[in-house]
């Protein structure tokens, strides 16, 4: 794990992706890289128990 962490998981990651494509032949003319997350922390001030829906 510390090789790993040295090494960057990043890096390793893009290796390993790097490997596949080769490996299996896969086009790269197209490619779509999606990183974004979204994280909620903490509670509703509403008092109401109907479903929370975040927009």
């Amino acid at each position: 794990m510390d090789n790993l962490y040295k090494h960057g998981l990043n890096n390793l990651f893009i290796e390993v992706v790097l490997s596949v494509i080769k490996k299996f032949k896969i086009s790269t003319k197209y490619s779509h890289l999606d990183a974004t997350s979204f994280h909620l922390h903490g509670e509703y001030n509403s008092e109401d128990n109907k479903e929370k829906i975040v927009t």
